[in-house]
C-alpha cells in the first residue's frame, strides 16, 4: 500500500546568470519560533528531544555512515536546523540547484508480507544528482530505504564518480513469525532529491553534502587462455647389465613438463627359466631422471623389465 499526499517536482537546471532583479521564493520559509528556540542550548535540546525516535535514531545510521562521531553529526543537525529556522532556503532562481521531492512516502505489509516501492530521479540534461535528504516518521517492522545510483557520466582518471539517476527503494517487512506478527508501516517525510551542475568540481559537491560513490574496481587486463592443461608423458626407459650379465639396473627419464608415474616389473633369466624379480612404481619430476637399485644373481643370464605408466 503506497500513498503520496504531496508530490513536488522542479526539474531543469538552474544556471547562473547576470546580476538582475529578481523575485525571492522560499523553499524553506524562515520560523520565527523556531529561531528563537535557537537561542539557547536548552532550546536546541528540546528541539532535538521532540524529534520522533526513528529520526534521531537514523541520524546515528547516517553518522556511522559518514565515519563520525555521533554527537558530532547531532549538533551539524543543530546547526543546519537553526540556520534555516533563521534565514530559511531562499531559491531566487539565479541558484543552481534543482529538486525533486514529495512531502510523503510510506509502505504498509502484514507480518507475512511485504510491499516494495520505487521512485527513480533523472536530472535533466546538463546536471547531476547531489544528494537526498530525508526524515523517518514511522519505523515497524524490518525496514530499508534503498539508493542507487545509475546513468554515470565520463570521467576522467582521478575524477569522483557523477551520476544523473538515483533510484530510491522503500522495504518494508512484516516479522513474518508465528509467534511476532508485527506488520510493517515505514513512512518518510520531506523526502527531497537535490541536483547540481554538471560541471560542478568534486569540492564543491564535498561542500554540498553530494552523494559521491566509490570508484568501480579497474578490471584486470584480459589475460591469454592458458589452453589445455599439459598432459603426463610416457618416461624413456635405459637398462645396462654388469658382471657378464649377473648385474642389472634400469632407469627412467621424464622429458615432459609435469611429473609422470612409471610401474615396472624386473624378470631374470637362467637356467631354469624367466622368474619375476621385483615390482614398484616411481614418479619422476620433469626433466629429470631416475635410476633403480642395483639387481645382482650370480646365475643369471639375462634381465628383462616390462614398464608401463600409469595414469589416474
Amino acid at each position: 500500500m503506497i500513498r503520496w499526499l504531496l508530490c513536488l517536482t522542479v526539474l531543469g537546471v538552474l544556471m547562473p546568470r547576470l546580476a538582475e532583479a529578481q523575485e525571492v521564493h522560499f523553499l524553506i520559509a524562515p520560523d520565527t519560533v523556531a529561531a528563537k528556540q535557537c537561542e539557547t542550548e536548552a532550546g536546541k535540546d528540546a528541539w532535538w528531544n521532540a524529534l520522533p525516535e526513528p529520526t534521531r535514531r537514523d541520524a546515528g545510521f547516517q553518522a556511522e555512515g559518514l565515519g563520525i562521531a555521533p554527537e558530532q553529526h547531532r549538533q551539524a543537525l543543530i546547526v543546519e536546523h537553526c540556520t534555516l529556522a533563521r534565514d530559511g532556503l531562499v531559491d531566487t532562481y539565479s541558484q543552481t540547484q534543482g529538486l525533486a521531492g514529495w512531502g510523503e512516502w510510506w509502505c504498509k505489509a502484514s507480518w507475512n508480507d511485504k510491499c516494495l516501492s520505487k521512485e527513480v530521479v533523472t536530472a535533466p540534461e546538463g546536471s547531476q544528482i547531489c544528494r537526498v535528504i530525508y526524515s523517518i516518521s514511522k519505523d515497524r517492522g524490518d525496514n530499508r530505504f534503498l539508493t542507487e545510483a545509475s546513468a554515470y557520466l565520463q570521467d576522467g582518471p582521478g575524477k569522483t564518480r557523477r551520476f544523473r539517476t538515483l533510484t530510491m527503494t522503500l522495504d518494508a517487512r512484516g516479522k513474518g513469525s508465528l509467534f511476532n506478527q508485527e506488520s510493517a508501516h515505514f513512512r518518510l517525510t520531506n523526502v527531497l532529491v537535490t541536483m547540481v551542475p554538471e560541471y560542478w568540481s568534486d569540492a564543491a559537491r564535498r561542500k554540498n553534502g553530494c552523494l559521491i560513490p566509490a570508484a568501480p574496481p579497474v578490471p584486470l587486463p584480459p589475460q591469454p587462455s592458458p589452453g589445455p592443461l599439459p598432459q603426463p608423458i610416457p618416461a624413456t626407459f635405459s637398462q645396462s647389465t654388469t658382471d657378464g650379465g649377473h648385474s642389472y639396473r634400469f632407469g627412467f627419464a621424464n622429458s615432459g613438463s609435469v611429473p609422470t608415474t612409471m610401474g615396472y616389473e624386473v624378470y631374470m633369466f637362467d637356467a631354469s627359466g624367466e622368474r619375476l624379480w621385483g615390482t614398484g612404481s616411481v614418479t619422476i619430476a620433469p626433466n629429470t631422471t631416475w635410476a633403480s637399485d642395483g639387481f645382482h644373481n650370480w646365475n643369471a643370464v639375462s634381465w628383462r623389465t616390462r614398464f608401463f605408466m600409469i595414469t589416474n
